[in-house]
């Protein structure tokens, strides 16, 4: 069984519209060539994506800022810390966007 059948139709999607498919893109090198700011938020129970891939695209990153939650996973943080969430991102948003 495949553990992610989305994602492998996805990715055949990609390859035939845009000659790409998901295994070779890098989120990686496109953060490099970004000059935008970037607010990573990151719950470290992650069992989807490690804690460690967001803090490597963090430390690549021209401009970019990094909130990590404590005891959630994946997508959860919001959820979980819905008033330091909403902070912390009112603060990136002053200081980038206003």
């Amino acid at each position: 069984m495949v553990p992610f059948p989305l994602l492998d139709t996805t990715s055949l999607v990609t390859k035939a519209k845009a000659n790409y498919s998901l295994r070779e893109a890098s989120a990686l090198k496109q953060v490099q060539k970004s000059d935008l700011p970037v607010l990573y938020f990151h719950g470290n129970s992650d069992d989807f994506v490690p804690t460690r891939m967001t803090r490597e695209l963090y430390e690549h990153t021209n401009k970019a800022q990094i909130r990590i939650f404590e005891n959630s996973g994946h997508g959860e943080a919001f959820a979980i810390y819905r008033d330091e969430y909403i902070h912390s991102l009112n603060q990136f948003i002053d200081q980038h966007l206003k």
